[in-house]
């Protein structure tokens, strides 16, 4: 990353900052994590954007 970000003068690091949220998210659901407090349907927003299930606390998601 820091090759990349010094080639493109700090440009990369915008496209970086989607990858590795991506990889945190997975890394984070591996471990046990699970969503608590979202809004009705926007779990499944989350889960569609980051491309696999993110489990909800409880089994269902909770109303904000």
């Amino acid at each position: 990353m820091l090759v990349a970000a010094l080639f493109t003068w700090g440009i990369s690091n915008l496209v970086f900052m989607f990858f590795i949220n991506k990889l945190h998210i997975k890394d984070l659901v591996r471990d046990g994590y699970q969503a608590k407090a979202v809004k009705v349907g926007a779990l499944e927003q989350v889960s569609m954007s980051v491309g696999f299930p993110v489990p909800a606390f409880g089994g269902a998601p909770a109303a904000a």
